[in-house]
């Protein structure tokens, strides 16, 4: 069976600290890909290496419009 949200595409922020990092986990184990984001790039990338081919990481800017165009970027 399939989940409702599988080869959906998820924002993910704070992803270095407990509750970000425990959504994306959550998320990824759903087959959602998860565009994650952290201040703390070493922290955020630890989360990728954690999760795999499903999660991409951008460092956080700003605004957030940039993450949005560069998941779209990554992923098409």
């Amino acid at each position: 069976m399939t989940s409702r949200v599988e080869g959906k595409v998820v924002i993910a922020t704070g992803v270095g600290t407990s509750i970000g990092r425990a959504t994306a986990r959550c998320l990824a184990a759903e087959g959602v890909i998860v565009t994650v984001t952290d201040l703390n790039v070493k922290a955020g990338k630890a989360v990728v290496d954690e999760l795999g081919r499903s999660v991409i990481f951008v460092r956080q800017y700003n605004r957030m419009s940039r993450v949005f165009d560069f998941s779209l970027q990554t992923i098409n």
